[in-house]
């Protein structure tokens, strides 16, 4: 059986926020992406599902 890994995009203006938010969430098996601003997030919505955002 194989492990289902939950899709977050992470959408901060600070690097430093989404480094630690990242670094914590991977610890749990999480896989997350991250956008500076929302038309980064936009972008990556159009690309890729997430489950959360």
């Amino acid at each position: 059986m194989s492990e289902r890994f939950h899709n977050l995009l992470i959408i901060d203006d600070e690097a430093s926020m989404r480094h630690m938010l990242r670094l914590v969430l991977e610890q749990h098996n999480y896989r997350v992406s991250e956008a500076q601003n929302g038309a980064e997030a936009i972008n990556l919505i159009y690309k890729e599902k997430f489950d959360v955002i």
